[in-house]
This record gives structure tokens, sequence and C-alpha cells, in this order.
């Protein structure tokens, strides 16, 4: 187990939130329950480049969960949660973040996660493929596909597909189905509905309740979301 974090002395308040994602989050629980039986990455390396929040700890405990060795980097300095990096740092992630960074140290914890020759690549910005294919060329041989959380990023592949640069098959997420009805859909209540707690409602089950107005405008409409 390696990691670089900014205080692993935050360990213990980090773990405490990612309890509480993990109660927040039941259908990645129900998976961690059929990966821990099943192992379906066994033997597969996963470099992640994601915003280092504590929901984004129970994804990256389900990939484990599954057999997956698992290096994570932060996709946004600004967003990295220093006590939940510490945590999964002490429970034996390989995990290089900290709130705050400049740019020379991300991408010191880009290559940092490379470093692990990963198979897959989870991305959220496009970073780490653009680094494998520009800087880390050898990486190309072992890398199998990857996934792009982000319009952006999923623009700068695209863009490379164009030239014919892009040398690895990639998943649009925000292109799938249930990114489309279920989180950019749903998700997009969530800072009017929650300010504090901040639960991902995406993985949670609820009813919600609409206003005239809104229910008005969407019969009119035709939509369903």
């Amino acid at each position: 187990m390696s990691y670089k974090v900014k205080d692993i002395g935050l360990a213990g308040q980090g773990e405490l939130n990612i309890t509480w994602a993990t109660d927040h989050m039941p259908v990645l629980g129900i998976i961690k329950e059929r990966f821990m039986r099943e192992k379906p990455l066994k033997g597969i390396t996963i470099a992640a480049s994601l915003h280092c929040t504590k929901e984004t700890s129970v994804l990256i405990r389900v990939l484990e969960a599954g057999g997956a060795k698992v290096a994570l980097a932060g996709s946004n300095p600004l967003t990295t949660q220093d006590d939940v990096v510490a945590a999964l740092a002490k429970s034996g992630t390989n995990v290089y973040a900290w709130r705050g960074q400049t740019k020379e140290e991300y991408y010191e914890c880009i290559n940092s996660v490379l470093d692990y020759k990963p198979d897959i690549t989870i991305d959220d910005g496009c970073d780490l493929v653009s680094t494998i294919h520009n800087e880390r060329k050898e990486l190309l041989e072992g890398l199998r596909a990857g996934s792009e959380e982000t319009t952006t990023g999923v623009i700068r592949l695209r863009a490379m597909a164009r030239d014919g640069a892009l040398k690895v098959p990639m998943v649009a997420v925000n292109d799938t189905p249930m990114t489309s009805r279920c989180c950019l859909s749903m998700t997009c209540l969530q800072p009017v509905l929650v300010t504090n707690t901040s639960p991902t409602l995406a993985a949670s089950f609820m009813a919600i309740t609409l206003y005239p107005s809104m229910a008005a405008s969407r019969a009119r409409t035709g939509s369903t979301r």
C-alpha cells in the first residue's frame, strides 16, 4: 500500500463520513454484496481520477470488494475531502490526493496512479487518458478500456477519436441511459432538496411531489424526467 495525503490523522472523521455516505447509497451496497461473492474484478488494476469525496469513496470500496486493485487521484484539488482520503489510505487504498494542490502536484498524483500500470481507467476530465496518450504511451499496450464521466472529457475524447489518436475503447458515461434518465435528471434537484447533509439522491429511494406549475410544464412538453 502506498499513499500521499495531507494528514492521515484525519482518518477517523473520514471513516464516519464514508459510513454516512454508504448508508445513503443502497444501490452500491447491493452491488458490493454481489462483488464480494463473485470477485468479477480479480486481477484487474484500475486507475481512477475522480472527485475525492465520501460518495466516491463508496464506489472505490465497491471496486475493491470486487477484487480490483485501485489507485485513486483527485480530479479537482478544490473538491478533495482530506479526511475521506485519509480514511481510504488508512484502510489500504492507494490514494494520492489532498485539497489545494498546485498544478505540478496534481500531475504528480496523476502519474503516481498511472505507475500502477492500469488495465482500466476511470476518468473525470480525461487527464488520465490524455496523459497516457501523450506522455505515458508505454501503458497503452496493457490498457484494456476506460470510462469518462464528464461532458468536457468526452469532447476531448471525441476530438482524439476524430484525429485517429484514441487507441483504447472508452465509455462515455454521460451518454448512457442510466445517467441521462437517473443521475442528470434526478440529481439536478439535489441542490434544492439538500443543503447540509448532501445525500446522493440518485442512489436512494424516494418520492418527489412536483409543484403544480412544474407538473403542468412537464405535461405540456411531454417530459417524463
